[in-house]
């Protein structure tokens, strides 16, 4: 009866590698996994990693086996880890997903149909709330890509959309943006929804950085005046650290005209580009 019951024990958990008292991830290929999660009215958790990541290695010893993870995602998901340069799997996603950043963490539903895809550790329980935004319209990958496809090309579907092909790391988007920018009229840039085009994804110094300075007050009419002054503050930010760490050339004469720039906008809270000055001084 011992031997029994060892025996049922292992064939019980042959296909299950648990991780302290974290994430339970299976020890199956991809279709086993999606099947497996059908079976139990589960979604698909995958982590596509490399052995080369830093970030990989982290989530695996660090966020994974915690337990408020485990206590999470084993009841909800059929977890499962693809090596994305060894596995023949986990090679198919690599190129089906157009995958370049590791880890990229990929939520598939039962039919395995991808809802999301994102790339990225988090440093914390944190992570969760990251894996949570498959089920949000608004974030999730998928959704959005079934709206882009049908031909929805609203305002809120397209930043929405453009902002999660950016998380993702799944190829260039500058000819996205660049398209979604010329569809516009100027004045229908200055919004919530087209914030981030100014953000992240403009330079001090190129034209939209100029129209966005030009239309300041508008913008901060729009989103609100810290929100809008955030934006341009993590230019001149970026400005300054790049000549301190010799990514600009030090021209005495264009560094003046920034500061005047900047003394013009009248930016709140900018005591840290002030110290940038001082140090570039």
């Amino acid at each position: 009866i011992f031997l029994s019951l060892v025996v049922i024990f292992a064939s019980t958990f042959s296909s299950v590698y648990v991780t302290a008292q974290g994430i339970a991830f299976v020890q199956l290929n991809l279709e086993q996994t999606i099947a497996k999660a059908k079976a139990e009215g589960k979604y698909v958790f995958i982590d596509v990693y490399t052995d080369w990541c830093g970030p990989c290695k982290m989530m695996s010893e660090q966020i994974f086996p915690l337990k408020e993870l485990g206590d999470h995602f084993n009841p909800k998901y059929v977890s499962l880890q693809l090596n994305g340069e060894k596995n023949e799997d986990g090679k198919a996603l690599v190129q089906k997903y157009k995958i370049s950043a590791y880890p990229t963490f990929i939520i598939l539903d039962g039919d395995g149909n991808m809802i999301h895809l994102f790339a990225g550790g988090v440093l914390s329980v944190a992570f969760i709330g990251k894996v949570e935004e498959a089920f949000n319209p608004e974030l999730a990958l998928g959704t959005l890509q079934k709206l882009y496809d049908s031909g929805d090309r609203s305002k809120k579907t397209m930043s929405a959309y453009i902002k999660a092909k950016i998380n993702s790391y799944t190829g260039n988007v500058k000819p996205l943006l660049d398209k979604f920018v010329d569809s516009l009229k100027p004045e229908e840039l200055i919004c919530k929804e087209c914030l981030f085009i100014f953000d992240d994804m403009t330079q001090l110094g190129t034209p939209r950085a100029d129209f966005y300075v030009e239309n300041l007050d508008k913008f901060r009419a729009a989103v609100g005046r810290e929100k809008a002054d955030t934006v341009l503050k993590k230019k001149f930010e970026a400005y300054y650290a790049g000549i301190l760490g010799n990514q600009r050339v030090k021209n005495a004469d264009e560094i003046k005209k920034v500061n005047d720039k900047l003394a013009s906008l009248n930016l709140s809270k900018t005591d840290i580009l002030t110290t940038y000055q001082i140090t570039i001084k």
